[in-house]
């Protein structure tokens, strides 16, 4: 409407060089758009806390840690809640409110790999656990030194004794939430970069730099349906 497009080209943009980086976990309009370390990195142990952060990258600011869900249903929860947070922040830039839509931005992107995380670890331990009990009873029967035939309903596809028809589904399913998770993550940190673009008057006046967050912020609200719909709502490790 002609009430929208006004409201576009009356938004302030700001001129303000990018941090370098920022911690995943900052919330703080200078982070926007700019490189945020993993919260799953290497360098973690070395930003953990504020002594350690100043002795090894004394130009960022200090954050707490990001905290992990303590359990597969509670990960499926944060989910759920950061895709509400993603229609909010759609909201806002729909309303013109580019920074605060960055802000909300910075708030989802770490809570959603950290909800990733520990659904993936969930995935991944129990098919390790099931390939394990797999061999123990394989090393049990050579042991014994029986002749056993190997029940073929009990041997994975690729004909190994640990990969058994329960561990090929858990690991099929582990990858698919995988994949799934690193295109939503992907479109948010293009969404994330693009928001700080539009900050900074690199996409010219604010109605372009509008639009095309909103084309983009659309894109994350496909895949994180789809996400959504990859994981199971309970686990029970089939």
């Amino acid at each position: 409407s002609t009430s929208f497009i006004a409201s576009m080209l009356s938004i302030p943009m700001s001129t303000k060089p990018a941090r370098a980086a920022c911690l995943s976990g900052d919330i703080r309009p200078d982070c926007i758009g700019v490189y945020k370390l993993p919260i799953d990195a290497a360098e973690s142990p070395y930003v953990e806390t504020p002594e350690k952060l100043k002795l090894y990258a004394p130009d960022l600011q200090w954050v707490p840690p990001v905290e992990y869900p303590k359990s597969y249903a509670d990960a499926l929860a944060q989910l759920k809640s950061q895709r509400q947070q993603l229609d909010s922040a759609t909201e806002l830039i729909a309303k013109g409110d580019i920074e605060q839509t960055g802000l909300v931005l910075l708030d989802i992107i770490p809570k959603v790999g950290a909800a990733g995380i520990v659904i993936l670890q969930t995935y991944g331990k129990a098919a390790n656990d099931e390939r394990n009990a797999a061999m123990k009873e394989k090393n049990i029967a050579n042991t014994a030194n029986t002749q056993e035939v190997v029940d073929s309903d009990t041997i994975g596809i690729d004909g190994n004794p640990s990969s058994t028809p329960k561990a090929t589904i858990l690991e099929m399913k582990f990858y698919r939430i995988q994949y799934a998770l690193d295109e939503l993550k992907g479109y948010l940190g293009e969404t994330d970069v693009l928001i700080g673009q539009g900050l900074r008057g690199d996409l010219g006046v604010s109605a372009p730099a509008q639009l095309q967050i909103l084309s983009n912020l659309q894109d994350c609200r496909r895949e994180f349906d789809t996400l959504l719909a990859t994981i199971p709502e309970t686990f029970t490790g089939f």
